[in-house]
């Protein structure tokens, strides 16, 4: 019998082109291998809609379902948790997004106060929780788990070219992910290193605020020296080659919770600038949200500088600090089960 099922949306504009390969997935079957290393059998599994819910869940017959993110309707689980086969199980939704990501998006709140009692909401951040439980919502921590296969296998160490360089701001192409803001800092801090400069992205076909940022990003490259690489979304395998290839990653973004790209980099030891946002990470590869691009370029140039060895140290630290909180909560709820 399954224990955990995770039910992911396919076309979740969370990620992908084709709603394959987005981090939502990434982030479910994290946790599900942690479970079944653990002997909890857990699957991830995708679905057209709301309606596939009901046949997936008779079929694994699980006993905890997670929905990742919030696209299941209320009524949708208002129907699903009263059907006599159901009843019995636990059922999760789990919210990966702060309240500026959740503003943009404009049913969130009304959704999360209009599940029915017998759904757990479930942030990922301690702050949206205390949020949710201070509005009088019975809110649970379920944090994300980093925990990827080969994690030992994935440690890499890149040599720095001398005659080029690779920043890499992968991740969804959304308007407080601040991707034209990180651009500028890069073109500012290659332009004084006098190399010339790549900055790469993913790709998007999403909704028009996503589309111009894209359009934004390649005028902005269009006439100067350096160039913009656009990556198709790939298998999370795939994905950590080429963060292998990078000379650094940059996640400053307006809002963020976990963020599994700079995990990425973090654990094949590249060097990684966030913003404040994500809390995990020490500060000494921070830079606050609201920085302009003068100081994100200075915080580029540090870090770059020196992230080996002592950065590296720290923020490999700090994501293993993070990984046992967030494990240890996992399997609060599986020892239930046992």
């Amino acid at each position: 019998m399954t224990k955990f099922l995770f039910i992911c949306k396919r076309n979740h504009s969370y990620g992908s082109e084709k709603g394959t390969f987005h981090g939502l997935v990434n982030s479910a079957t994290f946790i599900a291998e942690f479970l079944n290393k653990r002997g909890i059998e857990s699957e991830v599994i995708q679905v057209t809609d709301g309606d596939d819910i009901d046949r997936v869940v008779q079929e694994k017959n699980p006993q905890v379902v997670v929905i990742e993110a919030l696209w299941a309707t209320p009524a949708k689980m208002q129907d699903l948790v009263t059907m006599p086969e159901h009843r019995a199980r636990l059922w999760i939704v789990r919210v990966h997004s702060k309240p500026a990501f959740l503003a943009l998006e404009g049913k969130a709140m009304k959704w999360i106060t209009s599940y029915p009692d017998e759904v757990v909401i479930c942030p990922n951040t301690r702050g949206l929780t205390a949020d949710l439980q201070d509005m009088g919502t019975d809110a649970m921590l379920l944090p994300n788990v980093y925990t990827p296969r080969g994690f030992d296998d994935y440690a890499y160490n890149k040599v720095q070219s001398d005659s080029e360089l690779n920043i890499a701001c992968f991740g969804a192409l959304r308007p407080l992910k601040n991707h034209l803001a990180q651009a500028i800092a890069s073109i500012k801090f290659a332009n004084k290193v006098g190399l010339p400069m790549t900055f790469h992205i993913n790709s998007t076909s999403g909704n028009s605020p996503n589309i111009s940022v894209l359009e934004n990003l390649q005028a902005l490259f269009e006439k100067s020296k350096h160039n913009l690489s656009v990556h198709a979304w790939r298998r999370h395998p795939e994905f950590v080659k080429l963060v292998q290839t990078m000379d650094m990653g940059l996640q400053v973004s307006l809002s963020e919770s976990f963020n599994l790209v700079a995990a990425d980099f973090v654990t094949n030891r590249i060097p990684v600038l966030v913003s404040d946002e994500i809390d995990w990470l020490p500060s000494t590869v921070k830079v606050s949200a609201s920085s302009n691009s003068d100081q994100i370029a200075q915080m580029i140039e540090y870090v770059w500088r020196y992230y080996h060895p002592t950065l590296d140290r720290e923020c490999r630290k700090a994501l293993d600090s993070y990984n046992n909180h967030a494990t240890a909560a996992w399997w609060k709820i599986a020892k239930r089960l046992t």
